[in-house]
């Protein structure tokens, strides 16, 4: 019987975590609006929203992680991987949203798993049975439900932006899975974090499009942004998942477009149509169908975390 209670509570405590990470994850879209207000470009609110959450990460890691050196091999391809995917999907999931409402933001996040599951199809050869097809369908008629925008017409730049946050992010996933599997996900994310935060300072000096002339309120959005979506809620994610399992996890993880769907009617005052509503219905339909197919037949990958 204790061991039982034992269990419970530890299930209750690592979905109170998942769910946690997921309204830290679904606020990404208001904090990327209340940015934009402030004046902050793309470039430079990443650069600082990635400088101050991989410091935190380290200091994390620095206080719980052994061994924290998991040597060059692991490490530069944890690095890499967030340098040439985890990062440039940030950067396009910022302009996307910049030219989308919140909900529509939020609700292509659902496209995520449906996509991974094709692409480990392509890169691990996993097999893509009824609920697989089923959820493409889904997610393909949902998407253009939702590409109607709340007055028929989305900002088509604004798609493409998000399309391609969808794309890099589900590459993150599937290419980052051996490096996760192979050192813990506590010590990969703090290298991830920093090949991510390398990338922006190398894009800004090279593009020369950081701009410390915001708004002194922009301040706020860029340190929850880092604090919030960056480390709270990937924190959360890594001990929920690993306090109830990768399947159970995947599954919970779902709840991240309802709960910035929410954040986005609440905070940013939007007010989707019905047709995005069914849209973002079926996306979301689609996103548990092909979870449920792939962990009936195949290990989770899941992300380390919000890389949007």
């Amino acid at each position: 019987m204790g061991e039982e209670q034992t269990g419970h509570r530890v299930s209750q405590k690592g979905i109170a975590c998942l769910i946690v990470a997921a309204m830290g994850y679904g606020s990404l879209v208001v904090l990327i609006k209340w940015a934009l207000q402030a004046g902050l470009n793309a470039e430079t609110a990443l650069a600082l929203r990635f400088t101050i959450a991989c410091l935190v990460w380290w200091a994390i890691a620095a206080l719980g992680v052994r061994p924290l050196w998991p040597g060059w091999r692991y490490a530069v391809r944890a690095a890499g991987v967030g340098a040439l995917f985890y990062a440039p999907n940030a950067l396009c999931y910022y302009y996307g949203t910049s030219r989308v409402s919140g909900t529509l933001a939020a609700m292509a996040i659902a496209l995520v798993p449906v996509l991974v599951a094709l692409l480990a199809r392509l890169f691990l050869g996993e097999r893509l049975g009824f609920l697989g097809w089923l959820s493409l369908t889904l997610a393909v008629v949902g998407t253009l439900m939702l590409t109607g925008g709340e007055n028929g017409v989305a900002d088509p730049l604004g798609l493409l932006g998000l399309g391609g946050a969808m794309v890099l992010y589900s590459l993150y996933i599937v290419l980052s899975a051996p490096v996760i599997q192979a050192i813990s996900p506590l010590v990969a994310t703090p290298y991830v974090i920093s090949g991510s935060t390398l990338f922006y300072w190398l894009w800004v000096a090279l593009s020369g499009r950081l701009d410390m002339g915001f708004d002194p309120v922009g301040w706020w959005p860029i340190v929850v942004l880092a604090l919030v979506p960056t480390v709270m809620a990937m924190f959360a994610f890594l001990v929920g998942s690993r306090a109830i399992g990768a399947t159970r996890a995947a599954i919970v993880n779902s709840l991240e477009p309802v709960c910035g769907v929410v954040l986005a009617v609440i905070f940013l005052g939007d007010r989707p149509g019905w047709l995005q509503i069914l849209g973002g219905v079926a996306v979301i339909a689609a996103a548990l169908l092909v979870q449920v197919e792939r962990l009936r037949h195949t290990r989770a990958l899941l992300p380390l975390g919000a890389g949007r």
